[in-house]
């Protein structure tokens, strides 16, 4: 019988692992708990070579949308050892693995996506009346059709693309409110979402991202 791999790195980093309900991953790799899996931590960060996890619970079940995209999820810790870059400190790559304990995958509400954007916008977007919006919706005070076509305007003419993504994750939000079309445009929120998040990321990819998300879920008004 082939010997399991074994993890070789002392330096251990705590990690948050996503599977589909048969503990599968991308590229196809098999997954157990207790097992080590070793890679060589060479090309990009998007590739086989690396192995993929993320910083926190929120973290991981806000951006699976667009990033694994896994469906049945299941939620994991573990542990990360070797090389270890990140992805604009949204994702970590590492080249040794070993996944600990099954945990459960947060209840984040579609309202908690949408603040999550925002909260993320706001960091970079330099609109001030825009982010006067913000203040407005985050509060709970106005998120009227009105109010958001108003927010929209000024997104679009800032040019700013994370506002406008902000922005319509909002207006989606209205529309599920409103038709009570809750499936119908849950994907289209979180699409509007991770899209804010990664272009943030980009524009200043030193953001505590897990913080903005513990702030998303902190209170829903």
């Amino acid at each position: 019988m082939q010997s399991q791999p074994t993890v070789k790195d002392n330096t251990m980093t705590a990690i948050i692992k996503l599977t589909n309900r048969h503990m599968r991953t991308q590229w196809g790799r098999q997954w157990s708990i207790d097992v080590p899996h070793i890679v060589s931590g060479k090309g990009n960060l998007n590739g086989p070579n690396w192995l993929h996890c993320h910083t926190t619970p929120l973290l991981a079940a806000l951006l699976n949308p667009t990033r694994a995209n896994i469906s049945n999820l299941r939620m994991f810790k573990g542990d990360g050892y070797g090389k270890c870059p990140y992805d604009n400190n949204l994702n970590l790559g590492f080249s040794q693995m070993v996944l600990t304990e099954e945990i459960q995958i947060p209840n984040i509400t579609l309202i908690q996506h949408v603040k999550f954007a925002i909260l993320c916008a706001r960091q970079v977007c330099i609109d001030s009346e825009w982010n006067v919006w913000t203040d407005v919706w985050l509060s709970g005070e106005d998120r009227s059709p009105k109010t958001l076509s108003w927010a929209f305007a000024l997104a679009e003419n800032s040019g700013e693309f994370v506002a406008i993504m902000a922005v319509n994750a909002a207006i989606r939000l209205q529309w599920t409110e409103e038709l009570r079309e809750i499936k119908w445009a849950e994907k289209g929120i979180k699409l509007a979402t991770n899209r804010t998040i990664y272009r943030t990321a980009i524009v200043l990819p030193t953001i505590d991202f897990a913080a903005l998300a513990e702030q998303a879920v902190k209170e829903e008004t």
